[in-house]
């Protein structure tokens, strides 16, 4: 059994076995919302209204306000509620655990529900879960690679700013690290607290998928997009869920600035996963 103070005590940014975050708390409404509000483009909001304004650095803010934790804040003081997550994932059941301090803390968000759902990464073998929170997307690739595609040896990488988040996606890796197949015996996992790519600078990938903070503001969104094509190989892709009318757009004109294509993979109560490909 892992206490909390063991978890709290895990500094390591070591490999971990087995199989896992963007929008502020808005993307937990109700997929059954209506298709209807994307499909009148001209009612979008300006591409400078439609982020939060957190453009400025912490130490530029009022002291009161830097107080404030936030499920990107590095190293979260709070104390640790833990909530039991229970989910499907391509018609499998898994479970994980979820904390206070992290992005959708209870549940599975409907956005990185939606990714997991259609993102494309069959053969791929080097993939980045960028945000992982406390391990939606790398546990799930991690735990049913089969299902996904992957690469019997494939390398996933998750990573996040907030201490807390790899410490619990190194706890559900953990705790799932007996269910794989023998198939994919060569697969492995890292996962380690990185701002962006700064931890992994010279690590490359098959496909980046990412649910991008956006309570962080456009500036760092906006560096999710262009860092990672400079790390993703020929003909590798990043994978991207938003909400098209708070914000999803304004990503995906950028992705497509950047990479010169972008394209929806899938459509869902207002959400969007977006990719593009490094050519």
């Amino acid at each position: 059994m892992v206490t909390k103070k063991e978890l709290e005590q895990d500094g390591s940014l070591e490999q971990e076995e087995s199989l896992a975050q963007d929008e502020s708390s808005e993307q937990d409404e109700s997929l059954v919302q209506d298709e209807s509000s994307e499909q009148d483009d001209s009612q979008e909001q300006s591409l400078t209204q439609d982020f939060p304004e957190q453009e400025e650095s912490l130490d530029q803010k009022d002291p009161e306000e830097k107080k404030a934790e936030h499920y990107y804040t590095s190293n979260p003081a709070s104390e640790i509620r833990e909530e039991e997550i229970s989910f499907r994932v391509r018609n499998y059941p898994l479970k994980a655990t979820g904390a206070s301090g992290l992005f959708s803390k209870e549940r599975l968000d409907k956005a990185t529900a939606l990714l997991l759902e259609y993102c494309e990464v069959e053969g791929c073998k080097n993939v980045l879960d960028l945000g992982c929170g406390w391990g939606a997307i790398i546990l799930s690739l991690a735990t049913f690679p089969k299902a996904f595609g992957l690469a019997t040896d494939c390398d996933i990488i998750g990573v996040d700013s907030n201490s807390r988040a790899v410490m619990y996606t190194k706890k559900n890796l953990r705790e799932h690290s007996s269910k794989r197949s023998k198939v994919y015996a060569e697969l492995t996992m890292f996962v380690r607290q990185s701002e962006g790519f700064s931890k992994i600078p010279d690590k490359m990938f098959d496909a980046i998928l990412t649910n991008p903070p956006y309570a962080a503001g456009r500036k760092v969104c906006f560096s999710f997009i262009d860092d990672s094509k400079e790390h993703l190989t020929k003909g590798g892709s990043l994978q991207l869920v938003a909400r098209h009318n708070k914000g999803g757009k304004t990503l995906s004109l950028r992705m497509e600035e950047v990479f010169g294509n972008v394209e929806a993979l899938a459509k869902k109560g207002g959400f969007r996963v977006y990719k593009s490909v490094k050519e």
